[in-house]
């Protein structure tokens, strides 16, 4: 079954962590520390490190690290992709790691999802032969299901061949964790016993007649658990004009919906306001838009370039917008102005976009 677009939302989600205190992050930095920054004191409170080096496939988002539904635990790919470690934010520690190789059989991890208790997670994998002169990989990339508690691989099955692998999947759960979901071309709901495409939610598909689809990689935020935002860029059918607009995705209802703001522009990413009601799309140019009347409140040109914008997170009280990606620092704008403010030095290059955590972890004596 085939899912398309719903043409108009309602924004009405928490926005990440609903609170209107400032905020807490989680910031990695190069080679293995992860930061811990205090919105309050516009500084870092403390840091602790991974155990196997850098987290290899997150520099441009959050595309490849899977967390609890509290974000109290975190997922992260290290060790050149050959593990996974579990890190518990409140203890300060990587409280596991997951590792799929054999002797026999080198595997690489290119992606995880966690069910929303932490007990089972789903691991995107692909076996590698070492010859003598070169690497062979696996044609076949296969999900391997493991169990936290047993420390153990359960069942291992392919990926569908319907979902493609000229790139490889983002994988996520819905909130209930009853459903596996690939982000893909399209996003395929893969069935947890048949192990098979049993829907598909169509990003390729016209929208409505005179609408086209909403094409381009499009970059999934996580607003709430299972609630999903992205700006995407279309073109016309007929006339072939560019067009930007917002989708908002709802796991677990499997449902797509979204609006055209107007002509082009030159926006990859999204963040959303404590309260729900003003999204700022970013990339080469910063628009402001109010989410209940779909109209744009502000928008400046051109002032990010590169890889440094890939993170855009808006302040607890949502007066300030924090910037970060590939880079060492954080730029911090105005969200009434879209002028820039202040900058923070990370003192080392990211190593993935910051994350949002619930502001009590900040003074949780590590146990």
């Amino acid at each position: 079954m085939i899912r398309t677009l719903v043409l108009f939302f309602l924004a009405s989600s928490t926005a990440e962590l609903l609170a209107s205190e400032p905020r807490a992050l989680l910031v990695g930095v190069w080679p293995n520390r992860l930061l811990l920054f205090d919105e309050a004191k516009m500084d870092f409170v403390e840091e602790f490190a991974l155990r196997h080096g850098a987290v290899i496939v997150d520099s441009s988002g959050y595309s490849r690290t899977a967390h609890s539904n509290d974000r109290r635990v975190f997922y992260f790919i290290t060790d050149q992709l050959k593990g996974v470690e579990i890190v518990d934010v409140a203890r300060r520690a990587v409280v596991g790691t997951v590792k799929l190789s054999t002797s026999r059989r080198p595997v690489r991890i290119l992606g995880v999802a966690a069910s929303p208790g932490g007990e089972r997670l789903y691991l995107l994998g692909r076996a590698v032969a070492f010859e003598t002169d070169r690497y062979l990989l696996d044609s076949e990339v296969e999900i391997f299901v493991y169990d936290v508690s047993t420390r153990e691989v359960t069942s291992t099955f392919p990926l569908p061949e319907s979902v493609g692998y000229s790139t490889f999947p983002e994988l996520r759960m819905s909130p209930r964790g009853d459903v596996l979901f690939a982000f893909g071309e399209e996003i395929y709901e893969i069935g947890l016993e048949s192990h098979a495409v049993e829907s598909v939610i169509s990003l390729s598909r016209q929208r409505a007649p005179g609408y086209g689809a909403p094409g381009g990689d499009l970059l999934f935020y996580e607003t709430d658990p299972g609630i999903y935002l992205a700006a995407y860029q279309t073109r016309d059918p007929v006339l072939e004009r560019r067009a930007t607009g917002i989708l908002r995705l709802d796991l677990g209802d499997q449902q797509l919906s979204g609006f055209d703001l107007g002509p082009g522009m030159n926006v990859a990413h999204i963040a959303l306001s404590p309260d729900g009601g003003t999204a700022y799309l970013g990339g080469i140019d910063l628009v402001a838009v109010d989410m209940r009347s779909r109209r744009i409140l502000k928008r400046k040109e051109g002032i990010e370039r590169g890889r440094t914008n890939t993170s855009w997170i808006v302040s607890g009280d949502g007066t300030k917008l924090y910037v970060s990606g590939v880079g060492g620092g954080m730029k911090i704008y105005d969200t009434a102005s879209l002028e820039l403010l202040d900058e923070i030095s990370f003192g080392a290059d990211v190593l993935f976009a910051p994350f949002v955590i619930p502001r009590e972890l900040l003074g949780s004596a590590p146990e």
